[in-house]
């Protein structure tokens, strides 16, 4: 499939989270009931519960917004919007249910939280909320279901929404990715966020984030490295670094948050004497004010969203220097965009673009890949 196609063909809901919810939808299609959904505060999951209806053939028949942020919510997505009080008072028998919600990482640890307590914010009244448990729901409707999504660190609606405003700019970057593995990366990710679902493509150990491997070369290693670790946090990659004995000159720690800066100088202690004499640690953000003894020759980035911002500031570095650059571009939509786009028109000279992805804390989370902008001079066939 192209880049196109992933973003027009996809199915919002395809997973095993919400067969429940698959279930009603076949049971409204086939013998004709109506299903109404439990909109919650999350604007985007009620249109990610309306996409999935809708690409099994069922309109819903009310999006009940009782939530006090929403309730002067006349239509949604097309649908009318009602109160919880005034529905009930329509005296509705056929209808089946869809209650919007996030789940844990631990799915089954989080349908078991959600079993025990009374799990649903309906309405406020004398300043005290009036929740409706489970019982409650089964009173009310004839069948219902918890409509729940893996938690992905893109908001599912936001990237959606930007994919489909930047179809050509995603085909332009996929034909700028300069190998296959990168361009199927490429399309792994998209995949995954346009169809809610896991990432099914090849994933990288951890260990290799930012360094690349033997095995898979993303550009030449200096023997003089200098590296610039921005957004060191608790040294975890510095650690990694360490114990793969590659060779390096200097090592500028940035990490602005002083009680994660005083763990990472801690955990930095116990490295030996001849690697940490050679790390500077700095208590800062980085910007176009940060000053080097030695100029860096690779850069890598996971600073929560602020990359672009950062990059812009360094600038005339990267101009001058050409350095490696290792981006993290999971944390904004755009970023998959406008991260090459800053080395593109940007930065004068050749840059060649990979995209990798690597191991995750959660299975759940569709997160840890990253863009290299490689110098034509740093290539690994590259000589000079």
């Amino acid at each position: 499939m192209s880049i196109t196609e992933i973003i027009e063909e996809n199915k919002w809901g395809n997973c095993e989270e919400i067969q429940l919810s698959w279930i009603i939808c076949n049971l409204a299609k086939s013998y004709g009931y109506s299903v109404s959904v439990l909109g919650g505060e999350d604007v985007w999951l009620d249109y990610v519960c309306f996409r999935y209806l809708k690409s099994h053939g069922v309109s819903p028949r009310y999006l009940i917004t009782s939530h006090r942020n929403r309730r002067t919510e006349k239509e949604f997505d097309g649908i009318p919007c009602i109160d919880w009080d005034d529905y009930c008072k329509l005296g509705i028998t056929d209808d089946f249910a869809l209650v919007t919600r996030r789940c844990a990482s631990d799915t089954a640890g989080s349908r078991l939280f959600y079993a025990a307590r009374l799990i649903w914010h309906i309405t406020k009244k004398r300043g005290t909320p009036r929740l409706m448990s489970e019982k409650s729901l089964d009173t009310v409707f004839k069948r219902w279901s918890y409509f729940t999504l893996p938690f992905l660190r893109i908001e599912c609606g936001k990237m959606l929404e930007f994919a489909k405003q930047h179809t050509i700019e995603l085909e332009n970057l996929y034909d700028a990715l300069e190998d296959d593995i990168s361009k199927e990366t490429l399309k792994a990710i998209l995949y995954g966020i346009m169809n809610n679902t896991r990432f099914h493509y090849r994933e990288y150990e951890s260990a290799e984030k930012y360094f690349g491997s033997e095995r898979d070369p993303i550009y030449r290693h200096l023997e003089d490295e200098v590296w610039l670790n921005c957004g060191a946090a608790m040294g975890d990659t510095i650690i990694r670094f360490a114990q793969s004995g590659l060779p390096f000159h200097k090592i500028y720690a940035y990490e602005g948050d002083p009680q994660i800066a005083k763990i990472l100088t801690d955990n930095l202690s116990y490295l030996p004497q001849r690697f940490k004499e050679n790390v500077i640690i700095k208590q800062e953000f980085l910007g176009a004010d940060s000053h080097f003894e030695a100029m860096p020759t690779l850069i890598n980035m996971d600073i929560e969203g602020a990359e672009l911002d950062v990059l812009t500031s360094l600038k005339d570095l990267i101009e001058i220097h050409r350095p490696v650059c290792a981006i993290c571009a999971y944390h904004k939509a755009n970023d998959l965009i406008d991260i090459p786009d800053f080395f593109q028109n940007k930065i004068s000279g050749v840059w060649h673009f990979y995209l990798r992805k690597y191991m995750s804390f959660d299975l759940n989370t569709l997160n840890e890949y990253v863009i290299y902008a490689v110098p034509e001079e740093r290539t690994v066939n590259c000589k000079k």
